[in-house]
């Protein structure tokens, strides 16, 4: 009997022992997952990874989730911050989870990293107006307001960008944005002369009478007093200058050929006058003769010819579909002008030129 409770005793020892070794691998083999970060705080808009780290990490299926979607959500992992408030990021596998507290705050104001003008320098004349146009980066900047001023509002004003020149001078003028600014240096000159079409121009060695002027009255272009009948082209030599309103871009053209000037006997007349004349396109010698009323007395008055009514005068615009052979001459008629191709070398009557000069 005490041998049998003797051996009863040693088996449930046993058992214990064989119990107590199936506990501990169970511990052993306990699944649990941790996250790098317990506690972020994210602006809102702003993007954090988080890791989980699964032992043992047998290639299980971890599932994320968000308390609060509206704060922020997760995506394998990846926290995005949606608005301000709080939420509770999970992860689980099995039966172990993690967590992490997310804080969303309101995101910093973008600010101004640069402010740039299209111009860093302005030339104007007393009574101008010219616009500036201000960048500021980058794109998102919170306050892109531009606040603009002047160094000398006596020489020059500024509103919106829009600069006035009042007096001679020189004045900067700043554009701002944040603590970002953008400089421009306008330098106002004295108002130039006012012209008409009639006046007589003499100004640094050139004569002639304006027959046109821009809306400003500052510049525009005047006729020679002078005019002569010469031969368009001593043959069918084309330049393709076709231009019917910039007669200074179709002498170009002509001299560019490489020909002597000689063998346009027209347009070197008009070069002749000096630097700056050319032989005018059909529109400025249609220009000059819809003026006639209007220049005439200051060309006889001032040792010139009176314009024709009746002559036809050359144009330095070629026909197109002349093969180089023709070019355009003006004329007046008696409802205004007209214009016709004409033999560049041997034309049906005596074709007269007159040199335009632009100031």
């Amino acid at each position: 009997m005490k041998n049998f409770v003797r051996m009863a005793a040693v088996c449930f020892a046993a058992a214990g022992l064989f119990a107590g070794c199936n506990d501990d691998e169970t511990l052993a083999t306990a699944e649990t997952v941790v996250l790098d970060k317990p506690a972020i705080t994210l602006e809102v808009g702003d993007r954090e990874q988080l890791k989980a780290t699964v032992t043992p990490d047998d290639g299980q299926t971890l599932v994320w989730s968000s308390s609060d979607t509206s704060v922020a959500t997760v995506t394998e992992g990846a926290v995005t911050a949606v608005a301000v408030g709080s939420a509770r990021i999970t992860v689980r596998t099995g039966s172990a989870e993690a967590a992490c507290s997310v804080t969303v705050v309101p995101a910093k104001p973008v600010e101004v990293e640069s402010v740039t003008l299209d111009r860093t320098t302005l030339d104007l004349t007393v009574g101008d107006t010219e616009r500036l146009t201000a960048t500021v980066l980058p794109e998102d900047a919170a306050d892109k307001t531009v606040v603009w001023s002047s160094s000398d509002q006596e020489v020059a004003t500024v509103a919106d960008g829009l600069v006035t020149a009042l007096a001679p001078g020189t004045a900067t003028v700043t554009a701002s944005a944040g603590d970002r600014s953008a400089e421009c240096v306008v330098t106002v000159a004295p108002a130039g002369k006012s012209w008409a079409v009639g006046d007589l121009y003499d100004e640094d060695g050139v004569k002639g009478v304006v027959f046109w002027v821009a809306d400003d009255a500052r510049s525009g272009k005047i006729v020679s007093l002078d005019e002569s009948v010469r031969l368009w082209a001593t043959g069918p030599y084309e330049a393709r200058a076709f231009d019917e309103d910039n007669g200074a871009d179709n002498t170009d053209k002509i001299k560019d050929l490489g020909l002597p000037l000689s063998t346009f006997p027209a347009c070197a007349w008009c070069v002749d006058h000096g630097a700056g004349w050319y032989m005018p396109a059909i529109n400025e010698v249609q220009g000059f003769l819809l003026a006639k009323a209007l220049i005439d007395p200051a060309l006889t008055a001032n040792g010139g010819t009176a314009v024709s009514g009746s002559n036809w005068y050359w144009s330095s615009t070629e026909g197109e579909d002349s093969e180089g052979s023709s070019a355009i001459c003006g004329y007046i008629t008696s409802s205004g002008v007209g214009s016709y191709g004409e033999w560049k070398d041997q034309p049906e009557d005596d074709t007269y030129v007159r040199a335009v000069y632009a100031f």
